[in-house]
């Protein structure tokens, strides 16, 4: 049975019970105020005021009975509302049938490709360019049952972006440390506030390695984006406690442009 199918089949079965079994619809229902407990008064603060017939005094009325105490409506409007309020509730239980059987479908053909991307995004570093990607795809795959979705896309996608850590994850090398000189292509720049106000950070890729730490005022991109220029300076570098091939520099000198991106001519 399709999924579609199967939450109309559910909402097909209504959940409509009559309020008043064997009345009827004619007849008047006359009960206490649910909203004031049959005192007619509104108890919380309020500056609206009228003739409250329950206390005989101008006074903060409850709205809901008109200050009387009680509510009064016909069994024939009791029904129409309770098979409204049924009718919303079949309905929202076969939308939640509907995105639970296509999640079940969906896990049960790339459920392990979905673990797999999850693992890597826990994984991964905020400022990992694929730790976004992978986000967009376990977003995407928490909406398929919308149908916007193509679920063949989203698959080779995903397989791809697994393909490329793997590829990532072999041609990874220990961070070089000590006061070194390094040689590497700046991957991404962010500024960082902190007690001083902030600084501006960079990533940098090197042989298999990645470093992150200040960027030096001495380096000048000449007003175009940091991303994409190989650099080369003086700093040293501590290996991070959880990834051999990731490291921090610090107390960076001799900073210099090696080379800069080729852009493109506009046409």
């Amino acid at each position: 049975m399709t999924t579609q199918a199967t939450a109309g089949r559910l909402e097909s079965v209504s959940s409509y019970i009559d309020p008043y079994p064997g009345r009827k619809g004619r007849e008047r229902i006359v009960e206490t105020c649910g909203r004031c407990g049959g005192t007619g008064v509104y108890n919380a603060p309020s500056r609206v005021t009228f003739y409250t017939s329950a206390v005989n005094d101008i006074t903060t009325g409850c709205f809901s009975c008109a200050g009387t105490g009680v509510r009064s409506f016909l069994v024939s409007s009791a029904r129409q509302t309770a098979r409204r309020r049924a009718k919303e509730a079949d309905r929202s239980r076969g939308i939640a049938a509907q995105i639970a059987y296509a999640r079940e479908a969906f896990m049960a053909r790339h459920g392990a490709v979905y673990e797999s991307l999850a693992e890597q995004h826990a994984q991964l570093r905020h400022n990992d360019p694929l730790r976004s990607r992978i986000g967009l795809l376990l977003e995407s795959a928490e909406e398929s049952h919308t149908g916007k979705t193509d679920i063949n896309d989203w698959r080779a996608a995903a397989e791809a972006v697994l393909e490329e850590i793997a590829i990532r994850e072999e041609a990874k090398r220990p961070v070089p440390t000590g006061r070194i000189e390094i040689e590497a292509e700046v991957l991404s720049t962010k500024w960082v506030e902190n007690d001083h106000g902030g600084s501006l950070k960079m990533l940098l890729a090197g042989a298999g390695w990645k470093v992150w730490g200040t960027v030096p005022r001495s380096l000048d991109f000449n007003d175009r984006p940091p991303r994409g220029h190989r650099i080369a300076l003086t700093a040293t570098i501590e290996v991070s406690a959880d990834d051999e091939a990731f490291g921090f520099f610090s107390r960076p000198t001799k900073a210099r442009i090696v080379a800069v991106p080729h852009i493109a001519e506009e046409d």
